[in-house]
């Protein structure tokens, strides 16, 4: 019998993540320098954290530990969209029937009630079949991410072996190109699952992007490389370090090229740059896209980059007040 109830112990998922690393942490399944311990470790301390805002459940069939849900609020989002977001974190070591998936959902939307969360955005792997079958016809599915990944050492032999220079030049970006920046991003995410969302305005999702590079102007991001041309600002990326254990990993977050000059080979110029940026200090380097982005999958594999994930991106509806405008 499966039963959704309070876990017993943290340390009761620290096992169950333990013990299926390979499965939760599959991201991470081809790098080879990053321990496991440091990878559960560092989760566990996440959900910890996020379980004292949110509900933290652990899934049993009898009184095996099988999985667990979490669910807690997004205060980013809710703030830009002036409706209570919720993200989940969810997370099953086997298949189970649709009747409890039936009741998992329900007490889904009664915990959405119960913390005031509006909308819930989450990811499921795309190796979960019966999830995605079930999940599909009741839910909105909003994008399909593809995560792509390069080590360090595949990072120096593609340096060493592309060592042309390009026209561009590329700086570090400051407070007083921000006005720039929010002009290249202007409709440069519309594949985002933000906009793919028919209840979610234009005009919101497009300003989720605009908080974000100006968040990252101001210090969320470790990072931001602008390529210019003759003075003009033609695109940005920037670029985020994470730490797991003693390793670090480089995340490259946004991406914007002057809609008139795409095509021309500038973010590829923006990534290789990156790269460059990157390499002293990272293990790998990790860049997400959305799959219907073609063009962006063969650049970042062009460079080197090689897909290590692809997610299923899903929005729930408490209740549909926001209408596209």
């Amino acid at each position: 019998m499966l039963r959704l109830r309070k876990l017993y112990t943290i340390e009761e998922l620290e096992d169950l993540l333990h013990k299926h690393r390979n499965k939760y942490f599959y991201k991470f399944s081809f790098c080879k320098n990053i321990d496991a311990k440091s990878l559960v470790k560092e989760e566990i301390k996440s959900i910890h954290s996020l379980s004292k805002i949110g509900l933290l459940y652990g899934i049993y069939r009898s009184d095996n530990l099988i999985g667990f849900l979490l669910m807690y609020p997004s205060f980013w989002d809710s703030k830009i969209l002036g409706i209570n977001v919720g993200k989940l974190k969810f997370f099953l070591t086997t298949h189970v029937s649709s009747d409890f998936l039936d009741i998992f959902l329900k007490k889904i939307l009664e915990d959405m009630r119960l913390i005031n969360i509006k909308v819930l955005f989450f990811r499921i792997p795309v190796f979960q079949y019966f999830l995605l079958n079930y999940l599909c016809p009741k839910l909105l599915l909003t994008d399909i991410l593809v995560t792509l990944c390069i080590s360090s050492r595949d990072i120096a032999k593609y340096i060493e072996n592309n060592t042309g220079t390009h026209a561009l030049k590329f700086e570090h970006a400051e407070p007083k190109d921000l006005p720039i920046l929010i002009s290249l991003t202007t409709n440069a995410f519309l594949q985002s699952h933000y906009h793919n969302d028919p209840f979610i305005p234009y005009e919101l999702a497009e300003k989720i992007f605009y908080e974000w590079i100006k968040n990252s102007v101001y210090g969320y991001a470790d990072n931001i490389i602008i390529a210019k041309y003759k003075n003009n600002i033609l695109g940005y990326l920037t670029c985020k370090i994470n730490k797991i254990g003693e390793k670090r990993y480089g995340i490259i977050d946004l991406v914007a090229v002057d809609k008139r000059f795409r095509g021309r080979g500038i973010g590829t110029a923006l990534v290789k740059r990156a790269l460059k940026w990157f390499l002293p200090t990272v293990e790998y380097v990790f860049v997400g896209t959305q799959a219907t982005n073609i063009p962006a999958i063969r650049m970042y594999e062009k460079v080197g980059f090689r897909t290590v994930s692809i997610e299923a991106t899903f929005h729930l509806w408490y209740d549909n007040k926001l209408k596209r405008s």
